[in-house]
């Protein structure tokens, strides 16, 4: 880059190297903590009165519970989660 020098070019790349993992990791961990719940799942949920908030857009419902409730995986282990969605169109 013409007028930089290589002092500032290097301060910049450390500072991306800095700033892109964190960046990284805190949208992965907010990707990690929503799980896809059935609808009945949800149904149940809002019967115990336990949903914080809720979006219905055409294609999900995705929403926040109020305390963790408990989901069981395809190998049959099972995970809290308070953070949710249902997709109705994939």
């Amino acid at each position: 880059m013409p007028g930089c020098s290589g002092w500032s070019i290097l301060v910049w790349l450390l500072i991306l190297a800095l700033v892109v993992p964190s960046a990284w990791n805190a949208l992965g961990t907010t990707l990690a903590d929503v799980h896809e719940i059935h609808y009945s799942a949800f149904r149940q949920q809002v019967r115990e009165d336990n949903v914080e908030q809720v979006t219905v857009s055409k294609t999900e419902i995705k929403g926040q519970l109020k305390e963790p409730a408990e989901i069981e995986d395809e190998q049959g282990e099972t995970t809290e989660y308070t953070k949710f969605v249902r997709v109705w169109l994939k």
